[in-house]
This record gives structure tokens, C-alpha cells and sequence, in this order.
């Protein structure tokens, strides 16, 4: 019997194949998954969860509801479990796609079998995966919530309206979670229930009854204005009135970026989504891939074509920005794509050998096509996992135990960079450090209620608040009456004004913190960073360069790497060279400059 012969029927060997699969991707995850809280968002989102308090817009109550519950098993410290919560969501989403592929093309040879599961086994291992499975984060429930979904349309013909009614449930679930995303579902299920032949009479009760099951869930978002009542530690806003729960729903703290949509440029575009995505699939699966899903749209259009839409809607989300491929929220968006081309690249391989009792070249070419394609796809999670690795773990903590360690009692701690804030509330809440530290992040600032909100918690930062807001300054003479009295730390950025900054400088009250990594001296206990440095470091660097060495190093080779398949190897090398500062030594880093350098040389001669 060959690989392309059919085995005996035998359901059970496809569950277990999906079993296996989420299985063996669960454990990846716990075993990459960072003991503690992990930079960005992970601490804000793990201090949320913890208070089921109100996380950035839209406030992600589904995902701070069930973490929650996650965070009540008592195993490991408390971001490992949040983070335990994020790899059950992704790994169940795996655990799914074999059963999707099972209904595009049945899954009952050898070769499908081995195809299915070394692509789903590929997927699960990706970057814009792993990173989302790793950390709390929002995305790991969005994507199952989004696999889910793909799960109950292709399952219409075995569950009937059950599988309207179950898809309601997951999309009430997901408009929860990250509304945004879910939102760029629904061109899909449109299509799948024009395409799935209900008969019109029991299609419009399912829709009614879906629509009251979606429009339920969607009330939990009065969890906020619950939680706002109660002012959880740490917040971007307070929604105590349906003005607040507006903005913090309707996430208007992003609408910057939605102002890009009118310069984007298509070229330009296209160059990121398709580099973006040859570093998580390979060259080999984004071309297999994008064939599969086209071929699979016209040969099968009630499976397919809804399958085709999420990926062209799911692109949409962040392609009609000026985004940032080195984002890593970017590579959240992009999950449910990054599944998709593996069930395309399935299907495709399965059709050519389908083929092979035609025609012994389109048997080997799809034996030789799937472990190339594997090949190249491992190679480039290899690459890419190489570069979350010098993320670092513990970078933002080190940084903030230091920190806490050394400052003052009744330190003002004014913080400007995000994950700093983030950090501060993270340890001011669960791990109930420094209660006698009064915090004010100065960004935050430009957010409307932010300022009656922590006016609310501490009434003595009134003073400070009385100058202009929407610049994010604070009032000179109330911070030099502060100084006066009590120690003032302030993070550094370009909103540091020049007058805050020769009060700080000179007078013996007010004492300077910077947001990178922590020397040696610095854990021991320093208190103040050299003036001279700082003032170096201020001066020549932008709040790009204040923020954390390891930070810094994700995004500077990120953009290198980025630079460099765009034919661009000396600004490419220009980006390097920051990484270089914060690891001289690190000998990936010297060969990749080393390659850069070479390169420029010779588009130079």
C-alpha cells in the first residue's frame, strides 16, 4: 500500500492526529513561556486580569474574565498562569485545524495524514503563534475564537443550525474579547450562510436566536463600567459614565492610527504583508499557501470561499494602516492567516497527490514539495525565533525591581515609557510592592478622564495637573513643591520640558531615573544614574533609545532584517548598529553586520 492509497475508515485516527497536535503545541508553549511577565502589554494585561480591572481599549473583558479563573489554580507564579491560559486558547486552536482540513479534502491516506499534521505541527510553532502563547495576551483567545468559527462553517452539513447557533456563541465570545478583529469575521459568515442552503424559514430563526445570543455576550462590557466603579489599580480610563465606556469601547485611543488609512501605500503594503509572511511560513508556503486558498474558493466555494474571506478581511485589519511589521501585535492580527496558509498548502498537497494514479510527476511533485516546504518554513521560524529570543524575559522586571528597590519613601515616580507604567502597576498590584510609591504615567495624560481618575486615587497629584494636558506636561512649580518635600523620579522622554529638567537636575530633592537596562551597580541598590550620563544619553538619543536594551534590540533587528529584504543594507546595518550597542559581543549580531557591511560595499562598487 502506498502513501497515496486510502486507509480504512477510521474517525478516531483523525481525532487523535488533532489531539496530538494541540497536544505537542501546548507543551511547546509552556515550555517557552516566560515565568513572569513578559514586556509590552503582558504586565497591564496580567494586572487587569488580577483586579478583573480594565485593560487599554477596548478593555478585553472576555479574556480578564476567563484568566481569571485560570489565575485561581494554584500552580506557579501568577503571570505563569495567565500565561498558561493563553497557551490553552492557541493550542486548542491548533488542535482544530486537521479537523478543518479533514472537511476541505478528507484526510484518509497516508500522505494526507502526514501532510495534515506536519503543517498543523508548523503553524502552532510559527512566531506570530508562539509570541501571543507565551505572554497574557489578547490574541491567543481571539484566535481560537476565530479557528472556531472556520471549525462550524465547514461542519454545517454534519451540525445543521446547530453549528449557526454554536457560531453566534464564539462570535458573542470574540466581539468580548478584541470586537475589532471579530468585526473583520462577519464578511465571511455572511457568505457562509448565503452559501450553506438553510431554506429561508429556519435560517431566519436562527439568525434571530444567534443575534440574542451574540447581543447577550456582547452586555458583559458592562463588566467595566462595574469594575470602573470600583477604581481597579492601574487603568487607562474610568468608565463611570457612558461617555467614558464609549471611549474606552470604541477604543478612540487609537484613532491616530486609523488616520494613516488615507496615506497608505499599496506598494508598500503589499512589500510588508508579503515579507512578514515569508518569515512565518516560508517562501515555499506563502506561494503554496495563497494557490491552495485561491484553488480552494473556486473548486469549492461553500468551504473555501468563506475560508478565503477570512484571510482577505484579516489582512484588511491592519493592511489599510501604515503598520509596523515589527509590531508584535501585528503578528497577533495575523494568526488566523498564518492558519489559513497552512490549510491551503494542505489542500494543494493533497490534490497533486490525488493526482498520482494519473500521472507519476505530479505524485513526486507533491512528495518533494512537502518537505521543502516544511524545510523552509522551519528555517524561517528557526530565523524569526531567533530574534524573539533576544527579546529577553525579565528585562522590564529587572528594571522595575531595581527601581523600586532603590527609591526613596514616598517617591513620586513619573514614569513616560508604556511598559514602564505597565510594570509599576503590576507591582504596586499583584505583587503588592512599594504601596507608599505615587505613580502618575504623564502619556496617559492626553486621554480624556485619566486625569479625574487619578485625581480620584491620589487628590494630592491635583496640583501637579494643572498645567496643559493634551502636551502631557505637569506643572513646574507644583513638581518643584514636591521635590521639596519628598524624593521625584521622572522617566525621561522628549516631553520633559526644559524647565522640569534644570529642576530636577539641580536641585538635592529631585532625583532622575532612566528606562534602560539595569547595570550590575544598579541591582545592587544605586539610587541615581550619573547626571553626566544622563544628560548624554538625552541629549544624543530620542525615547526610542531610552527604552529597555533588550526591547531596543527586538526592534532594531527586526527593522535590519526588514531593511534587508528591501534592498536596503546600509540603513539596514544603521539600525543593527543601536542593537550592537546594548550586545557587542553577541555573535549573531556581529555576523549580521558583518553580512550587511558586505553587502553595502558591494552595491557601492
Amino acid at each position: 500500500m502506498t502513501m497515496a492509497e486510502g486507509l480504512p475508515p477510521d474517525r478516531n485516527r483523525l481525532r487523535l492526529l488533532a489531539a496530538g497536535c494541540g497536544v505537542a503545541a501546548w507543551l511547546f508553549y509552556l515550555w517557552r513561556a516566560a515565568p513572569t511577565t513578559y514586556l509590552l502589554d503582558s504586565s497591564e494585561l496580567v494586572n487587569a486580569t488580577w483586579s478583573l480591572g480594565i485593560s487599554h481599549p477596548p478593555g478585553h473583558p472576555a479574556f480578564h474574565l476567563l484568566s481569571y479563573l485560570a489565575g485561581l489554580v494554584p500552580l506557579g507564579p501568577y503571570p505563569w498562569r495567565i500565561h498558561l491560559f493563553a497557551a490553552t486558547c492557541t493550542a486548542l486552536g491548533v488542535s482544530l485545524l486537521p479537523l478543518i482540513a479533514d472537511r476541505l479534502a478528507s484526510v484518509a491516506t497516508r500522505f494526507a495524514l502526514l501532510t495534515v499534521g506536519s503543517l498543523t505541527l508548523l503553524v502552532g510553532a510559527s512566531t506570530a503563534l508562539v509570541l501571543q502563547s507565551i505572554r497574557g495576551e489578547v490574541y491567543s483567545l481571539h484566535f481560537l475564537v476565530a479557528v472556531a468559527t472556520l471549525w462550524l462553517m465547514v461542519s454545517v452539513e454534519r451540525l445543521g443550525l446547530r453549528a449557526l447557533t454554536l457560531c453566534a456563541l464564539v462570535l458573542g465570545v470574540g466581539l468580548l474579547n478584541h470586537h475589532y478583529l471579530t468585526f473583520f469575521l462577519f464578511p465571511a459568515v455572511l457568505i457562509w450562510l448565503l452559501l450553506a442552503r438553510f431554506g429561508t424559514r429556519p435560517l431566519l430563526v436562527g439568525v434571530a436566536a444567534s443575534l440574542g445570543i451574540g447581543l447577550s455576550l456582547v452586555g458583559g462590557y458592562a463588566a467595566l463600567v462595574a469594575r470602573g466603579a470600583a477604581r481597579p489599580h492601574g487603568s487607562w480610563a474610568w468608565p463611570e459614565s457612558f461617555q467614558n465606556l464609549y471611549w474606552v469601547v470604541s477604543a478612540q485611543a487609537f484613532q491616530k492610527t486609523a488616520a494613516k488609512v488615507v496615506t497608505v501605500d499599496v506598494a508598500t503594503g503589499l512589500t510588508k504583508v508579503s515579507l512578514l509572511f515569508m518569515e512565518q511560513v516560508g517562501p515555499l508556503g506563502l506561494l503554496l499557501g495563497a494557490v491552495g486558498l485561491v484553488g480552494l474558493a473556486i473548486t469549492k466555494p461553500r468551504l473555501g470561499l468563506p475560508l478565503s474571506v477570512v484571510v482577505v478581511f484579516n489582512l484588511a485589519t491592519q493592511f489599510i494602516f501604515d503598520f509596523d511589521p515589527w509590531n508584535p501585535d501585528v503578528l497577533g492580527y495575523f494568526m488566523v492567516s498564518v492558519a489559513a496558509l497552512g490549510l491551503g498548502t494542505g489542500w494543494l498537497l493533497q490534490r497533486l497527490a490525488e493526482g498520482a494514479k494519473q500521472s507519476n510527476i505530479v505524485r513526486l511533485t507533491a512528495y518533494g514539495l512537502l518537505p521543502l516546504t516544511a524545510l523552509f518554513w522551519g528555517l524561517a521560524e528557526a530565523e524569526d525565533g531567533r530574534t524573539r529570543d533576544l527579546s529577553g524575559y525579565r528585562e522590564s522586571e529587572l528594571f522595575r525591581d531595581a527601581f523600586l528597590r532603590s527609591a526613596p519613601p514616598d517617591t513620586l515616580w513619573v514614569s513616560a515609557y508604556f511598559e514602564t507604567a505597565f510594570q509599576t502597576w503590576y507591582a504596586q498590584g499583584p505583587e503588592d510592592q512599594r504601596p507608599d510609591l505615587v505613580h502618575l504615567h504623564r502619556s496617559f495624560r492626553t486621554y480624556p478622564h485619566y486625569d479625574a481618575m487619578i485625581v480620584a486615587a491620589e487628590p494630592r497629584l491635583a496640583p501637579l495637573l494643572q498645567a496643559d494636558p493634551s502636551n502631557a506636561s505637569l506643572s513646574t512649580p507644583a513638581l518643584s513643591a514636591w521635590a521639596d518635600r519628598s524624593a521625584v523620579r521622572m522617566e525621561p522622554d522628549e516631553l520633559v520640558s526644559s524647565e522640569e529638567r534644570q529642576h530636577l537636575l539641580a536641585g538635592e530633592g529631585g532625583l532622575v531615573w532612566q528606562s534602560v537596562a539595569p547595570t550590575a551597580a544598579e541591582r545592587q541598590g544605586a539610587a541615581v544614574v550619573a547626571l553626566d550620563a544622563w544628560k548624554r544619553r538625552f541629549s544624543e538619543g530620542s525615547s526610542f533609545e531610552l527604552q529597555s536594551s533588550r526591547n531596543l534590540i527586538w526592534w532594531s533587528v527586526g527593522y535590519a532584517r526588514f531593511l534587508q529584504r528591501t534592498g536596503d543594507p546600509k540603513a539596514a546595518a544603521g539600525f543593527l548598529a543601536m542593537a550592537l550597542r546594548q550586545s557587542p559581543n553577541d555573535p549573531d549580531l556581529v555576523g549580521f553586520m558583518r553580512a550587511l557591511t558586505d553587502r553595502s560595499g558591494e552595491k557601492g562598487n
